[in-house]
């Protein structure tokens, strides 16, 4: 194989998983969501938000920066998926730092979280999320 179709193939092997989570390549107009994230009030300062339609066909994400973000997606119903990584108290056990979605699961893995996103209008979302204890 010579190194312009290695590399096209390695190309495609990168872009392909990204366009399956990120709902590329999908026809039909996006429009822009943008909105806030809270946990116990405060803002989450970086985290990543999904944006999934309701029948599981395509997903939009975004990085959550200061308690913001900023996304692309289709109009309808989604379910909003929310997460946020810290250092663990628990190292790996091969010593190196471990980390943990201090997000609690009812906000990602098991998200009750939804949106109601239109083609015209304001879309413009604040999520305001409590922690277990909270």
């Amino acid at each position: 194989m010579n190194i312009r179709v290695r590399q096209g193939w390695q190309a495609w092997l990168v872009a392909a998983p990204l366009c399956l989570l990120l709902g590329c390549g999908g026809s039909g107009d996006t429009v822009k969501v943008t909105g806030n994230v809270l946990l116990d009030g405060q803002p989450v300062e970086q985290g990543d938000i999904v944006f999934r339609a309701s029948d599981g066909s395509a997903a939009d994400a975004a990085k959550i920066e200061g308690g913001a973000f900023t996304l692309q997606t289709k109009p309808g119903s989604k379910r909003v998926e929310i997460s946020a990584m810290r250092e663990s108290a628990t190292p790996a056990p091969d010593g190196l730092p471990s980390y943990e979605n201090y997000i609690p699961k009812k906000y990602n893995e098991a998200s009750t979280l939804t949106a109601e996103v239109t083609e015209s209008g304001d879309n413009d979302f604040t999520f305001e999320l409590q922690s277990e204890g909270g």
